[in-house]
């Protein structure tokens, strides 16, 4: 993905797709690396923000690390 573009006409996603381009500019880091990037938080909040989702981003960020960690737990139970 490093190197792609999105093209947008503005309208109601264009800034949401104007924050995304950074992002694709760059190697996206481990989960917990990436979620303290500025940018990935800028285009998180973004995204929550046209869906109306009020659950604040860190609530989001730690439910999602914690699912990370539970399937990595798994994944090392089994593997052999």
């Amino acid at each position: 993905m490093v190197g792609r573009t999105l093209h947008h006409s503005g309208g109601v996603l264009g800034a949401q797709v104007k924050l995304y381009e950074p992002i694709l500019a760059r190697d996206v880091e481990d989960i917990a690396d990436e979620l303290e990037r500025d940018d990935r938080c800028a285009f998180d909040t973004a995204i929550l923000e046209v869906f109306e989702i009020e659950t604040p981003l860190q609530i989001i960020y730690d439910a999602l690390l914690a699912l990370v960690e539970i399937r990595q737990t798994v994944l090392d139970d089994f593997s052999v």
